[in-house]
């Protein structure tokens, strides 16, 4: 009889699941036909570096985190790089963020069952036909992934990257983690070598990460803060190392480092955003995350509107094709969270478009 009850609740678990993977569509990551038409007058290679996890500048140098990262900072300056203060992520997730960078849209947790908070369909926006490669491509560039786990390739849906750095057959379906003997900077370092024509890279490495996911591996507040400073300095110098290796291939490149979320320190694990309403320090050391452009022949715009990662690349390919058009029509600067009631997540709104703070429902992305 027991059995039987185990089976029993098992299939009404996931018969709502099969129906939500079923019907999921990406409907959501449309854009404006003219978008994907757009054309560069400025052509440099492209470097997005993302050192997952990263905070911004501001949200280091205040509570939770109090950390001095001066040095850092001042040789990102030396080196020609623009930090932009106040730029958030507006998802909490590597994949639902990096979903919508690469789409330049918001999903709205379109691609998450509530049930259990997984993304469905986000490695094939990633590293699949997404509106940011498709532009790239448009304009004549190759496209290279470098990476050091398989988080954006399990399921196999690499299809839009030209390559790389990690073999298709190193990459178990569905499972995720670091890739052995897998090392970004050697990799990248033979890549770059090799280059000709326009290229654009996408680099990512999950450090200085977050903290503990769960409560149960979590060492408490401040260990958990000290320990994500320690991968943060490790962070530093790999950050370092790469950016030395492209000055010295690339005279004029376009260097981004942008990280896809912030290290929600201040919190005991990452599970807590999903489980308990935060405040708002709490919500901002979520989102706010390192972004720091050292644009080609130090030519700086100042009429770009750099706040969040979703807009990223619309305000990028709008200064390649220097076509101010593209920013009338950017998506709203907005962040969004998670929170379970019941067996089933709710999503809302913490961050509105100028920053502030306060829990206000979204409207259900999947009614």
């Amino acid at each position: 009889m027991l059995q039987f009850l185990l089976a029993f609740m098992s299939l009404v678990l996931l018969v709502p699941k099969l129906y939500f993977m079923f019907n999921y569509d990406s409907d959501w990551t449309h854009v404006e036909t003219s978008l994907l038409e757009t054309k560069f007058v400025k052509t440099p290679n492209i470097y997005l570096i993302q050192p997952d996890g990263y905070a911004n500048r501001e949200a280091l140098g205040a509570p939770p985190y109090s950390f001095d990262n001066s040095d850092f900072e001042r040789w990102l300056s030396q080196k020609g790089f623009v930090s932009y203060d106040g730029f958030r992520s507006n998802y909490y997730s590597t994949l639902t963020s990096n979903a919508s960078m690469f789409a330049m849209k918001h999903h709205y947790y379109q691609n998450t069952y509530p049930g259990n908070l997984k993304t469905y369909g986000s490695q094939a926006v990633i590293v699949g036909q997404n509106n940011v490669l498709s532009i790239l491509k448009g304009n004549g560039y190759s496209s290279h992934l470098i990476t050091d786990n398989s988080f954006f390739l399990t399921n196999r849906k690499l299809e839009a990257f030209d390559d790389c750095n990690i073999p298709q057959e190193r990459v178990l379906l569905y499972d995720t983690g670091g890739i052995y003997g897998i090392d970004i900077v050697t990799d990248f370092q033979k890549i770059i070598e090799k280059q000709t024509g326009n290229n654009f890279y996408f680099i990512e490495k999950t450090l200085p990460s977050h903290i503990m996911y769960t409560n149960a591996a979590s060492e408490g507040i401040e260990l958990e803060r000290e320990h994500y400073l320690e991968r943060l300095q490790e962070a530093n110098v790999w950050i370092s190392e790469l950016v030395k290796i492209i000055e010295a291939h690339d005279e004029n490149p376009l260097i981004i480092l942008a990280a896809d979320h912030g290290g929600f320190v201040g919190l005991k694990s990452v599970k807590e955003v999903e489980t308990k309403k935060l405040n708002t320090a709490e919500a901002k050391s979520v989102f706010e995350s390192m972004l720091s452009i050292k644009w080609p022949y130090g030519d700086v715009p100042n009429n770009l509107d750099l706040k969040s990662t979703v807009n990223l690349f619309r305000n990028v390919f709008s200064y390649l094709s220097e076509e101010p058009e593209l920013l009338k029509k950017q998506e709203i600067n907005t962040s969004y969270l998670p929170l379970y009631e019941g067996l089933s997540a709710k999503y809302y709104q913490v961050l509105d478009n100028g920053f502030n703070f306060g829990y206000k429902p979204l409207k259900d992305p999947n009614p």
